[in-house]
């Protein structure tokens, strides 16, 4: 098979009309202009503080839950068919009452860690099973969470997951702010 099997997945998702779609990534407009999640941050962004070519956004459609969801996949894989995780990084955006009353408790929040400087608020935590933190972000009511994953190609160190967050956290507070 030539290509990633994630291009793959899209296409099908895409003809199928479920699951996800696919977005260019970033309105690069003001804050009024962002529907959804892979419009807080654009496919050249990931890319350049990811380090390697990343797809554009994609975006969950078949959420359950209040707010949005995206995540952007380097174009890197190993296998045929993927066998490895996927090195990405997500944004989940949810402006509810619910996710601003956990942001502020962190009561989801194991070892909290505070970030001085971004946004309204915003701490590094681990969430479950996960190897490397996430990072919680409150700029006015909205509230995100931006996660990375690693690959086999792309390890990710506690300190590398916390970069590449808070890279992705500044240039989202700035577009919200601008």
């Amino acid at each position: 098979m030539n290509g990633s099997f994630s291009a793959w997945a899209i296409v099908a998702a895409l003809a199928s009309g479920v699951g996800a779609a696919a977005c260019d990534g970033g309105s690069g407009g003001s804050s009024g202009d962002i529907e959804n999640a892979c419009d807080l941050l654009t496919t050249n962004e990931v890319t350049a503080f990811m380090g390697t070519p990343m797809y554009g956004g994609e975006q969950d459609t078949d959420r359950t839950i209040p707010g949005t969801f995206c995540t952007w996949a380097s174009k890197d894989y190993v296998g045929e068919e993927q066998e490895n995780p996927e090195y990405s990084i997500f944004v989940d955006e949810s402006s509810t009452d619910e996710a601003r009353e956990s942001f502020d408790s962190r009561e989801n929040a194991k070892q909290p860690e505070t970030v001085r400087g971004l946004g309204d608020g915003a701490y590094f935590y681990v969430k479950g099973t996960a190897d490397v933190p996430f990072l919680e972000l409150r700029v006015g009511d909205r509230i995100m969470t931006v996660g990375v994953s690693e690959s086999d190609l792309h390890p990710v160190s506690e300190d590398e997951a916390k970069r590449l967050e808070r890279a992705a956290a500044e240039l989202i507070v700035d577009r919200l702010r601008n």
